[in-house]
């Protein structure tokens, strides 16, 4: 991050970080790739023209929801009769799990929408527990089209997870838990992986693991053959200023 330096007439001198010029640069080593999967890469970094267009980036090292720990954040969106309090004891030994209880007679929902592509596979995943025998349902959806999976809650704490792709193209993926009538589950750590299973889980704030904006960060792709039909590379992709 660039720190810009002023000096007064009175000889006082101030710096601060500047935001704008934050930069982060991801570097990507592929080991045995074949010509479909070479073929693939090169095709994308055509039409990227190089580090000419920015493209939307699915960091596979990062959990793509935003807020993990604030459901109370404008990101969550919450069932007009879901209270969702926080406060209550997490698996990690903090307090940072929510509780929420659905008090209808219907179905509520806890979900953020993410502006991701809909034929990836991702893993939804949340850690659960209730004072009672209780369910959650894990939600995945799309137009016209949705995952879900039941699974129970207890005493203790677990860690539930919901896989796969819910949809073919475009973009836009809701990810979140629906609670039956009446149910009382404290939950905690949510998280989207951009692949089958759940990663360690990570927090996060106002930035995620979708990155809207990354350029490669060079003009040129290099290959090396390592025997027939098998190749690697290391690709460099770069983001400048805030990006969430």
């Amino acid at each position: 991050m660039r720190t810009p330096r002023t000096e007064s007439p009175d000889g006082y001198s101030y710096r601060y970080s500047d935001a704008a010029s934050e930069s982060q640069t991801w570097e990507l080593q592929f080991r045995g790739l074949g010509h479909s999967e070479r073929q693939a890469i090169e095709d994308h970094f055509k039409a990227a023209e190089g580090r000419h267009r920015p493209f939307a980036y699915v960091d596979p090292a990062g959990n793509l929801l935003l807020w993990s720990e604030d459901l109370s954040a404008a990101v969550w969106n919450k069932g007009p009769l879901l209270q969702a309090t926080p406060g209550y004891t997490d698996p990690m030994g903090g307090s940072s799990a929510w509780r929420t209880v659905n008090t209808s007679v219907a179905d509520q929902r806890l979900t953020q929408i993410l502006n991701c592509p809909q034929g990836y596979t991702y893993c939804f995943s949340a850690y659960v527990r209730s004072d009672v025998v209780d369910s959650i349902r894990l939600v995945q959806s799309v137009a016209g089209s949705s995952l879900l999976k039941e699974r129970s809650t207890g005493p203790a704490w677990r860690r539930v997870w919901l896989s796969g792709a819910p949809g073919q193209g475009g973009e836009g993926v809701e990810f979140g838990l629906e609670l039956a009538a009446g149910s009382a589950v404290e939950v905690f750590g949510l998280q989207v992986d951009a692949q089958p299973n759940p990663a360690v889980y990570r927090r996060t704030t106002n930035r995620g693991a979708l990155i809207q904006n990354a350029r490669y960060a060079d003009d040129s792709l290099q290959f090396t053959a390592t025997d027939n039909n098998c190749f690697e590379t290391t690709i460099r992709l770069t983001v400048t200023g805030i990006h969430t």
